[in-house]
């Protein structure tokens, strides 16, 4: 199951990466194998640097002023220029994989760290790109004056967000508060963080929808990360039986499911309560640790089968339609996130406010932050 899938993302992620690698050893035996050919009629393409573009169009340049070309754009330069925008792209697209499947998966950095240094490489080679480009352009710092005022001038009247997601992105690969992989919520919305990007983080959820988020939120919003420290989670079964059922029997019974299942942590260990009386009913509840987010929903749905088979065979009557239930729009029944992390298993545990309406119901509930 959850294994072959894994396996069949890592094989797909060295598959690409091997393809990329197999472009880079491509493109450097053209070039190496071009210069070969060439190498003899290279010197004859001098002619083009005395073809000015610039202020001057189409002027021949003396060779008295190929010893100051400054401010001067020629064919040449231009065409440099858009070999080193090329080769740039190529290294910007191919460079960060090949380093992180030849160097970063030797070390122990995480997947979030590999991203992080592979960004900032990728974040790196483009502007030295840009700067070789622009040079061939004969546009060099003394020039970029200009660049910098209309940047001042953007910046103070719209593109001050997009500054600032760009900022918080640099925030978010060196601080690393979100990393790639976590789970966080934002909102109503839990995923897991898939790409960072200059401008927004893209967040999967449950279904496979993308959630394109501006760094800026990330850093300046409220977000609960799950995995932050490590991945432990605590799982929430409320279960409701008769009145007449004896509660410490039935707590019995629910601490022995937990206890036999092989993902339930023994340390926490798991925990198991009388809640409250309701109409006709008593509320009783099945907190366990397991020890990462991604095995929750499996592990809760073996839990509870677990639970009504064992309720079923004491003798003990599940209660149906006590109380109100919370809907959500869809019909079905409201569940919270159902992660919590480790620094709320210490914490007191809070009384239900809602009573659930379906036989064995669950909610996934988090302690509030001390």
């Amino acid at each position: 199951g959850a294994t072959a899938a894994e396996a069949a993302v890592g094989l797909e992620s060295a598959g690409r990466q091997i393809r990329r690698l197999l472009q880079m050893a491509m493109m450097a035996v053209f070039v190496l194998g071009s210069w070969m050919i060439w190498s003899r009629v290279l010197p004859a393409l001098a002619i083009f640097r005395t073809i000015e573009l610039w202020p001057h169009p189409f002027r021949m340049l003396e060779t008295a002023d190929l010893e100051n070309t400054t401010g001067v754009l020629t064919l040449a330069g231009l065409a440099l220029a858009a070999l080193i925008g090329a080769f740039t792209w190529f290294l910007e697209h191919t460079l960060p994989e090949l380093i992180d499947m030849l160097l970063l998966r030797r070390t122990r950095l995480d997947a979030g760290g590999r991203y992080a240094v592979a960004a900032v490489c990728r974040y790196s080679v483009l502007v030295a790109g840009v700067l070789a480009a622009f040079n061939q352009l004969g546009i060099g710092w003394s020039q970029l004056n200009w660049l910098v005022a209309a940047m001042t001038v953007g910046l103070g009247f719209g593109l001050q967000e997009i500054f600032a997601n760009f900022v918080s992105g640099l925030i978010l690969l060196f601080e690393r508060p979100v990393r790639i992989g976590d789970i966080v919520s934002i909102g109503d919305v839990t995923g897991t963080v898939s790409r960072i990007r200059m401008r927004a983080t893209t967040i999967t959820d449950g279904d496979l929808r993308e959630l394109l988020v501006p760094n800026k939120e990330l850093i300046t919003g409220r977000v609960i990360n799950w995995t932050l420290t490590n991945t432990l989670s605590r799982l929430t079964l409320k279960v409701r039986v008769a009145v007449g059922t004896d509660p410490d029997f039935a707590r019995g019974l629910l601490l022995s499911v937990a206890g036999r299942h092989p993902t339930v942590l023994k340390q926490p260990p798991p925990q198991a309560q009388f809640e409250d009386f309701a109409d006709n009913a008593l509320n009783l509840s099945l907190r366990v640790c397991v020890a990462s987010c991604d095995v929750s929903a499996q592990v809760r749905h073996e839990l509870l089968t677990a639970i009504k088979r064992e309720f079923q065979e004491a003798g003990i009557a599940t209660a149906v339609g006590a109380g109100p239930a919370a809907k959500s729009p869809s019909g079905s029944l409201a569940l919270s996130p159902g992660f919590e992390d480790k620094r709320s298993l210490s914490e007191s545990l809070p009384r239900p406010h809602t009573s659930l309406r379906s036989q064995g119901s669950t909610e996934l509930s988090r302690s509030p932050p001390t």
